[in-house]
């Protein structure tokens, strides 16, 4: 079972501009979490990605009201 956050899953499927670094990251993730999953799903072993959204920190405080509420 892999689950992500909405915020991940658009970050990754259409990305968003001056953020190569984090959909890149974020699919690389989403696509050990995957491969990890199949892997080792006969063990009968879950895997899971948690990919929060925006966490507030003095970083995300400088980005524009509207880029922090999508």
């Amino acid at each position: 079972m892999v689950e992500l956050s909405t915020s991940a899953r658009l970050a990754v499927l259409i990305g968003q501009a001056g953020q190569v670094n984090y959909s890149a990251s974020k699919a690389g993730l989403i696509g050990l979490t995957k491969a990890l999953a199949r892997e080792i799903s006969g063990r009968k072993v879950t895997v899971n990605a948690i990919a929060p959204g925006f966490i507030a920190t003095d970083m995300t405080a400088q980005l524009p009201e509207n880029i922090r509420e999508e």
